[in-house]
């Protein structure tokens, strides 16, 4: 019985520690996606710190972000005839779980099973921006936040949010 409660706990660890990527999208009800076609980046400033500075970080998010763009039929041109700008913002933060474990009541009566489970990680999050050229405006924003597998494997997680976050580009209106 001890066996299969414990790898019930590390299976609803292991599934908490490898969630799936968490995204949500907002966009302008006015904005007409449909005749947007090319893009271009916003210049990109030192600005902040952290991921935001590494030139490594913005390869990858450029590189996934120009992938997927090209997937949804859009072209890269300059900026002077670009339709949309793209910008991003991307961070890091450490983060805790704590599951309290109570009393357990059996056939016999109750025993005691009290216990505490901590599960530290790094959550990262990524922001997408799509700023019309013409008007300047923020037409489409969409965040993205998964567990981070590590440094060597920033990559990967850039890709994979994404993948995920332009899945929901054009919006439904």
């Amino acid at each position: 019985m001890r066996k299969i409660y414990a790898l019930a706990l590390i299976a609803a660890l292991l599934v908490t520690g490898c969630s799936s990527v968490h995204v949500k999208t907002d966009f302008d009800r006015s904005a007409e996606f449909s005749r947007y076609a090319t893009y271009s980046w916003l210049p990109h400033k030192d600005r902040g710190r952290g991921m935001m500075r590494s030139q490594l970080i913005r390869k990858h998010v450029v590189s996934a972000v120009d992938g997927e763009m090209a997937r949804l039929g859009f072209r890269k041109v300059n900026r002077e005839r670009a339709d949309i700008l793209v910008n991003y913002f991307i961070g890091a933060k450490n983060k805790v779980d704590v599951t309290h474990y109570g009393y357990r009541y059996g056939p016999w009566g109750r025993y005691r099973r009290r216990g505490v489970s901590v599960h530290r990680y790094k959550e990262g999050s990524l922001i997408l921006d799509f700023v019309d050229r013409e008007s300047m405006q923020l037409v489409w924003r969409g965040w993205a936040s998964s567990v981070l597998h590590g440094r060597e494997n920033i990559a990967e997680d850039i890709n994979r949010s994404v993948t995920e976050l332009l899945r929901r580009y054009p919006p439904e209106k």
